[in-house]
């Protein structure tokens, strides 16, 4: 009977507290990692109550979000608890076959509704920014606005239309506020030009107005979009290139954030 050292699960949905505390009497390490709120849930398939109530029963817990783990130390003081942010997968030859993609000199939104997102886009292209949507569930906006609405984009055309924009907007699910998401590393790691919240992590990860672009609010937005837009080709390029060097040399990449959980996983044993 295989009796591995280690268990590690990924949000934990299926797993009991109850479950957790016997594996770990067994004798095993047993490592969590949410990509998602472990309290407070926006989806059904964000979390349950599994989620919740075993939080405190890991031996390690990895979060993306510095702000969730202070959040877990104060409600579980003696959690180890450690901060693993998103990354990005994109290899030099995916990168290489996506950089001679045709510069579309429109602001883009990939991603699938809701309410908050309808909201803030029509606003947006209300600020005179022309705009592409691509997801599914969209309907179509009013004729007055200059926006398209495209289909589900998935594969390599995904990293094509990360690429080919001169403005790629990055938007929040309410568990990403104050934080960062995937996006945040997969669009300057193509390339792209990102236009996105202003978090302490976003600036921490980024250099504003070198490497990526960061908004304070809607109007931020509005007026940073106009710019790029408004912006030389030689400068955009230089953007672009400062991007993509930035997301290969500062360990952005998921196979970095694997050697520093297996560090972190390997110090309990």
């Amino acid at each position: 009977m295989h009796k591995p050292d280690i268990i590690w699960l990924f949000k934990g949905m299926e797993f009991s507290a109850s479950t957790i505390s016997r594996l770990r009497r067994q004798g095993r390490v047993v490592v969590n990692y949410n990509a998602d709120h472990p309290v407070s849930h926006f989806t059904k398939g964000s979390g349950n109550s599994n989620v919740t109530r075993s939080v405190g029963s890991y031996d390690l817990y990895f979060t993306y979000s510095h702000e969730i783990a202070s959040l877990l130390a104060k409600v579980h003081p003696n959690l180890r608890t450690r901060v693993l942010p998103f990354g990005h997968s994109i290899s030099d030859s995916l990168f290489a076959s996506v950089v001679g993609e045709h510069e579309i000199l429109r602001a883009c939104f990939v991603g699938n509704p809701d309410p908050e997102r309808i909201q803030f886009l029509r606003a947006f292209a209300e600020g005179g920014i022309p705009l592409d949507i691509w997801g599914a569930g969209w309907r179509a906006f009013e004729p007055r606005l200059d926006i398209r609405v495209n289909p589900l984009v998935l594969g390599d055309e995904y990293w094509r239309v990360l690429r080919r924009y001169r403005v790629q907007l990055n938007l929040f699910r309410p568990h990403n506020r104050n934080s960062h998401n995937m996006r945040s590393f997969e669009v300057p790691a193509c390339g792209g030009i990102m236009l996105a919240p202003a978090t302490v992590e976003h600036l921490e990860f980024f250099e504003s107005g070198k490497e990526a672009y960061f908004y304070n609010d809607l109007a931020d937005a509005i007026m940073k979009a106009r710019f790029l837009l408004s912006t030389d080709k030689p400068s955009v390029d230089q953007i672009r290139r400062a991007a993509r060097h930035r997301s290969v040399t500062s360990g952005y990449g998921y196979i970095d954030r694997a050697r520093v959980a297996l560090a972190e996983i390997q110090s309990l044993l």
